[in-house]
């Protein structure tokens, strides 16, 4: 009746409330509700770990995946220097918790003469990549119970990692072989692995800035006290860290700084650190709430279609005290 009504003054009083009497859809975009990424995720989640060549899978495995049905954007992580990938699972567990499934691949072991070079671990990387988005849906629909459907969407992938694993997913891209649409580091180290080379840093992917010319938004997590550590093995030298990626990413691009953490702070568990000095409070288990966080809402900007750059900007709200810089087009 009220329709019939508003239809009836329109054709009458042609002054009459304009807005009511336009029958065109409303195509004003509608922001999206702010999530609250430093709360409990909101989906439970599972873990699945596969052997090396378990089925076909070229390294050992970690998935973190919601046990609730759907089709989520892909995620893979890069474990830093000579680290396991068992040290980031309260992390991503997190991070997967807010609507991500996220492969982790173990590179290589904790024997620094065993790690490969840089660029033999990017090469490696991508082919596992390559088998994920391929392979991955056929054993999720085999390994999980019954009733339960988990499907990654591959056109939807970001990469991350920490430290120099942070590098090789820059590297990832960079060298044209991977099939991403988002990338993020967290305290990510550019050059060679400690040892460091006396006065030097190794080749960088950050040298030349031109080259990082991805059509997509970047977001570069940095620690403040990356730079401490063991005199000669800092573990995020001032000459490589999180600054780098930062300058020699084009805009839209995001710099969020944790004050009071150090490198490897956002591993698991409240120890300090013995070698990459940083907190001392027993307040890891916040930084890992602000970590996964803030990656959460990267990736559900970037990959979701569900506009969340707020929360990179204003840290008003975080759990950590932190810091940004940030450059958006104009």
């Amino acid at each position: 009746m009220r329709a019939r009504i508003v239809r009836l003054l329109c054709l009458l009083l042609p002054g009459f409330a304009l807005t009511a009497c336009d029958s065109r859809p409303d195509t004003t975009a509608i922001a999206s509700p702010a999530i609250d990424f430093y709360a409990t995720p909101p989906l439970a989640v599972r873990q699945l770990l596969l052997a090396a060549n378990e089925v076909g899978n070229p390294r050992e495995l970690r998935l973190f995946l919601p046990e609730k049905s759907g089709d989520y954007p892909l995620l893979q992580f890069q474990h830093g220097f000579v680290s396991d990938v068992d040290n980031y699972t309260q992390l991503l567990a997190r991070l997967a918790g807010f609507g991500f499934v996220i492969a982790a691949p173990q590179m290589y072991g904790s024997d620094p003469s065993s790690a490969p070079t840089v660029a033999a671990e990017t090469v490696a990387v991508v082919e596992v990549l390559t088998w994920v988005q391929g392979n991955l849906d056929a054993v999720l629909a085999q390994r999980l119970p019954p009733g339960s459907t988990v499907r990654i969407v591959p056109a939807n992938t970001g990469l991350l990692g920490h430290s120099r694993g942070g590098q090789v997913a820059w590297r990832m891209i960079f060298d044209g072989r991977a099939s991403a649409r988002a990338i993020a580091g967290v305290d990510p180290v550019d050059g060679n692995a400690p040892p460091f080379p006396p006065g030097g840093t190794g080749e960088l992917v950050t040298d030349d800035p031109g080259a990082f010319n991805f059509p997509f938004p970047s977001l570069i997590l940095g620690m403040g006290l990356g730079n401490s550590g063991v005199p000669g093995f800092e573990c995020a030298p001032a000459i490589r860290n999180y600054r780098l990626f930062y300058d020699a990413s084009p805009a839209p691009r995001y710099e969020v700084v944790a004050r009071d953490y150090g490198h490897n702070d956002m591993t698991n568990g409240d120890t300090p650190d013995g070698v990459c000095f940083g907190a001392i409070d027993g307040t890891r288990s916040l930084l890992r709430v602000f970590v996964a966080g803030q990656l959460a809402a990267y990736f559900t900007s970037v990959l979701s279609a569900q506009p969340q750059f707020a929360i990179l900007k204003n840290l008003g709200n975080a759990p950590v005290a932190a810091a940004g810089r940030f450059e958006e087009p104009r």
